[in-house]
């Protein structure tokens, strides 16, 4: 077993948007994890790769500060983030942390970490996150901007679909756990449906309930190509995700779905529901695994007009602005 191994970022849109910032009337630097392609299985190994990206930001952030009056940090790991943050404080007012996995599950288990970075005038953006603003402690809400999630791909002009509609699985089955009765009991439900296909596009082994499915249709994701491919056969796709990982964790596949032409079916967490419905709907959400089967054939139901609804929706999702104050 290799100590290294790469991983393959399979949203490429997602990685597009964003170059779609725009901090006080002009684009940022956007910074990366130069490490963000590497990843273990020896934890050690971890470790010393979140030392070291973390060692690599600070420079990357100073580096870049200079060349313009604000930093947009795309990724971050808290802890590295928190133990390197005397080097960063004297810039932290024009450096922005892009909050993502950081942020999963309720509001009142926010990291203390980046409560405590909040108070100390660093800056955050969670995008889509303005209906859930109110829940946040306090202390955070004024350090976090919630600019709409850039769409920097025109969406793929489909305003009807054929039969069979074909309808697909995205996300992490194993995060609901292979004992959910209701969620697989839901799933054979929908596949059943005289007028549907299932799919299921697999990136690890297939878990054991979805092999009871009958008719259920399997397709390899595990690369890019692969992936976006998957996406453009779908008519619609149903979004699995816990509340653990995902409550308030903006999701770049839903951005990929919308613009391969694919209805989302979205858990009903608060920055899932605003990226398929703000400004407009472009997709369906469900708040329990027994919606399912309605929201899916909503999604059918509906499936011209949040078609046509994606041009207004990527209009107002071209660009993400974000205001910061005077840089110290």
């Amino acid at each position: 077993m290799p100590i290294l191994h790469r991983t393959e970022d399979p949203h490429q849109i997602y990685t597009e948007a964003f170059r779609h910032l725009s901090v006080n009337g002009q684009p940022p630097i956007v910074v990366a994890s130069r490490l963000k392609a590497y990843t273990s299985s020896y934890y050690p190994v971890r470790v010393v790769l979140s030392a070291l990206a973390a060692l690599f930001l600070v420079v990357d952030i100073y580096r870049a500060r200079p060349r313009q009056h604000a930093v947009f940090v795309r990724e971050f790991w808290t802890i590295p983030l928190l133990v390197t943050a005397p080097l960063i404080w004297p810039v932290a007012r024009s450096v922005l942390f892009n909050v993502n996995h950081n942020l999963t599950g309720a509001s009142d288990s926010v990291p203390w970490p980046i409560r405590l970075l909040a108070r100390l005038g660093f800056q955050f953006v969670l995008f889509d996150g303005a209906s859930s603003l109110a829940h946040f402690p306090a202390q955070v809400r004024p350090s976090l901007h919630t600019p709409l999630f850039p769409s920097v791909a025109p969406p793929r002009p489909r305003l009807g679909h054929a039969l069979p509609i074909r309808v697909g699985l995205v996300g992490s089955i194993g995060s609901i756990g292979a004992k959910n009765e209701l969620f697989f009991r839901k799933l054979t439900q929908i596949a059943n449906e005289e007028d549907i296909e299932l799919y299921y596009g697999a990136r690890d082994d297939l878990p054991e309930p979805l092999r009871l499915i009958d008719g259920l249709r399997i397709y390899d994701t595990r690369s890019r190509e692969n992936f976006r491919a998957y996406l453009e056969l779908l008519d619609i796709a149903i979004f699995v995700a816990s509340a653990e990982s995902y409550y308030y964790r903006h999701s770049g596949t839903v951005m990929d779905a919308v613009s391969s032409g694919v209805i989302p079916v979205v858990p009903g967490f608060p920055v899932l529901r605003s990226q398929v419905s703000m400004p407009c709907p472009v997709g369906v959400y469900y708040d329990a695994f027994n919606q399912l089967p309605n929201a899916v054939c909503n999604a059918v139901a509906e499936f011209k007009t949040l078609s046509t609804n994606r041009t207004t929706w990527h209009g107002a999702r071209a660009m993400a602005e974000i205001i910061l104050g005077p840089r110290t």
